[in-house]
């Protein structure tokens, strides 16, 4: 039952991790060198990919919702 929406939910969260990883350290690197300019690059350059991630969580937990319990019921 958790594949099905496991396979949208798990690329969607990965990059997740990698967005918050690649902003907090451009936040402490901004912090300690004084470079406001780099980290405005990089949030600018990281906001793209928040889009796809938001459309990855929706497609995987409509399929959670919907498509998963359909799929159990002609399992079980």
């Amino acid at each position: 039952g958790i594949l099905p929406h496991g396979v949208f939910e798990l690329p969607a969260l990965f990059m997740g991790e990698a967005l918050a990883f690649s902003i907090g350290a451009a936040v402490i690197g901004a912090f300690f060198k004084n470079q406001t300019a780099d980290l405005k690059a990089v949030v600018k350059r990281d906001m793209g990919l928040l889009i796809p991630i938001v459309i990855l969580f929706a497609v995987g937990a409509a399929i959670e919702t919907y498509v998963t319990p359909l799929v159990l019921k002609l399992v079980i």
